[in-house]
């Protein structure tokens, strides 16, 4: 089976990042994530015969897997980041001068990353509301059921980052026994949407906002300005 190519094109130079982070930590950790996405798909094929994926059938088990697997690879890059020292803690990812906070089980939120992954086409929820860096982590699983010896089986299409902290939450009741309560108001959708640090441009979200995310991606994809030369722009407005 093909393994996951990074594609430079999709890569935003122009993009915000926090907490010291520079747009090669991204390329390098989406390709460390391609790596071992390969590794262990080619160890289940040989050994079971079936793909990485169909050994879960579940799409959050494989977005648990690629968001700690590039969380990881951004740590390994970052001397002053570090994983929470608790499991399912927020955030995911603090910096290592706040590490004597993370460990107050009483403080509820420290300055870091929360990272977040859906598949194609989602967003995601929270169970709670996160007022830190937001990544977010879109991905596809290709051929599904499958084992074709020339398609990508997974791909990023979509990363994308905020913070979390300056935009809104919104409360979602779901019933008794739900704990996913919290989701990103429109204000935050937005930013995230308006500060691509990797899109394909198919993944653009198709909301009253289109035109102006359409005009971010002509500026950093030479390909998609090419072939969408009424969306280049000198200075496309950004939300961030």
């Amino acid at each position: 089976m093909e393994k996951p190519q990074f594609r430079e094109r999709y890569l935003n130079e122009n993009a915000w990042l926090p907490l010291g982070l520079e747009i090669d930590h991204i390329r390098q950790a989406i390709k460390a994530v391609y790596d071992r996405y390969h590794q262990v798909n080619e160890f289940h094929i040989e050994e079971f015969g079936t793909r990485f994926y169909d050994e879960f059938r579940a799409m959050n088990a494989v977005g648990d897997y690629v968001g700690h697997q590039f969380n990881n690879a951004l740590i390994e890059q970052m001397e002053t980041l570090e994983h929470n020292p608790h499991d399912d803690r927020r955030p995911d990812i603090i910096h290592s001068g706040f590490r004597a906070a993370a460990e107050n089980r009483d403080k509820s939120i420290v300055d870091g990353i929360e990272q977040k992954a859906a598949h194609y086409r989602s967003f995601f929820t929270s169970h709670n509301e996160s007022p830190t860096n937001i990544l977010f982590l879109q991905y596809r699983v290709n051929a599904q059921g499958e084992i074709p010896e020339d398609e990508e089986p997974f791909e990023f299409t979509q990363i994308l980052v905020a913070d979390g902290g300056k935009y809104n939450w919104e409360f979602e009741d779901r019933g008794q026994g739900s704990n996913t309560t919290w989701r990103a108001a429109d204000d935050l959708k937005d930013a995230l949407r308006s500060n691509p640090l990797y899109q394909n441009p198919e993944s653009i979200c198709q909301n009253e906002h289109v035109e102006r995310y359409r005009r971010i991606q002509a500026s950093f994809d030479p390909v998609f300005a090419e072939s969408n030369p009424e969306y280049v722009s000198e200075e496309p407005e950004m939300a961030i």
